[in-house]
């Protein structure tokens, strides 16, 4: 499961930082229950407040990263927007996060993924593999506004870099209606031979949903 928090969309800073606990925490519960769930997050920041606020939590993430159980994905200090922020600015941004992952979990994610940025620059590519990224997962420009492969393709931009990158056509939440989403997408991905959808409740934080789980495996 991947997970995508906005920690002050939709708070002040406090919320996002009590969602960012919530989370994590119903997310080790559920690493530390099921076997063979895998959690993936990216952003070095929400890591940063669980270890400061929750140091308990904090190992018990780093116990599940140890086993398997708990993905260090992405490598950013933060999921950024892509359009305004400058060049340097998203540089720094995994040199940051990089940094963090790498002296507290000894891990350099190598896929990165954005769900909510409003699109992306053209020479995206040369900053992703700059910064150690091969492959990237993104949402948006969304499915029906603007043509790409269905699946995984290669994105090579001017400078020659290039990156294995997925649009998420399914975008990244399913609000309790996972049954009616996999009706969909499983026949959209008909052509893939492995079909990654994703399910959980958005950027609203809370963690995996207990319910939906159990109608996966079904």
């Amino acid at each position: 499961m991947q997970r995508h928090l906005d920690p002050v969309c939709l708070w002040h800073w406090e919320g996002g930082l009590t969602e960012t606990l919530s989370t994590f925490r119903m997310a080790a519960d559920f690493c530390e229950r099921h076997r063979g769930f895998v959690f993936n997050h990216n952003e070095a920041l929400l890591y940063c407040w669980v270890e400061e606020y929750e140091p308990q939590l904090f190992r018990r993430i780093e116990k599940l990263v140890k086993e398997g159980s708990w993905h260090i994905a992405g490598g950013a200090y933060l999921q950024p927007d892509f359009n305004n922020a400058s060049g340097e600015s998203h540089i720094r941004h995994f040199l940051l996060g990089r940094r963090y992952f790498a002296r507290h979990f000894g891990k350099r994610p190598r896929s990165g993924y954005n769900f909510d940025s409003f699109g992306h620059g053209e020479g995206f590519p040369q900053i992703l593999r700059g910064c150690g990224i091969e492959h990237y997962l993104f949402c948006r420009p969304d499915l029906g506004t603007y043509g790409l492969p269905v699946g995984a393709f290669r994105w090579q931009d001017r400078s020659g870099s290039e990156v294995i990158a997925r649009r998420g056509d399914d975008h990244y939440l399913t609000n309790g209606r996972i049954a009616e989403k996999l009706d969909r997408f499983l026949v959209h991905f008909a052509a893939e031979p492995d079909i990654l959808i994703r399910w959980g409740i958005g950027n609203h934080g809370g963690g995996p949903s207990e319910e939906e789980y159990c109608r996966l495996k079904q």
